[in-house]
């Protein structure tokens, strides 16, 4: 697990962010998205907004965190996808998220050394008149 994940579940699990839904923040509150947001050295979050420094390219605000930033961090689309899930759609607590965040994070691809073979009928050699 990345160190920002980490920080992540860690953060959703401290108790310091109030719950909002639909919306990255809502004054004091965040959506899990949004905590994520706080804890990126890049991002500020401002209302509903986050405020992304691109470097040399300046500042950039989104009401979302570009997929291109959190792949750099690990975060694949799937997993950002199944957050906002959670958290707007199911209402899941945070504590919740970070448990799903952290099974998903730590989880290895599945490996098979079982041979793969494939099923197939014997050949017939009788003629069926259909």
């Amino acid at each position: 697990m990345s160190d920002v994940i980490k920080q992540w579940v860690d953060a959703l699990r401290s108790g310091e962010y109030k719950q909002c839904f639909s919306k990255l923040a809502d004054g004091e509150c965040r959506c899990a998205i949004g905590v994520l947001a706080e804890i990126l050295p890049e991002c500020e979050v401002k209302d509903d907004y986050v405020w992304i420094n691109r470097g040399g390219e300046g500042f950039v605000y989104s009401k979302a965190l570009p997929q291109e930033l959190l792949d750099s961090y690990g975060i694949d689309a799937v997993l950002t996808f199944r957050v906002m899930q959670d958290n707007d759609a199911y209402r899941m607590s945070f504590s919740s998220i970070a448990d799903v965040i952290e099974f998903t994070a730590t989880r290895s691809p599945p490996t098979s050394s079982a041979p793969t073979t494939t099923a197939s009928c014997p050949p017939t050699t009788e003629e069926h008149d259909g």
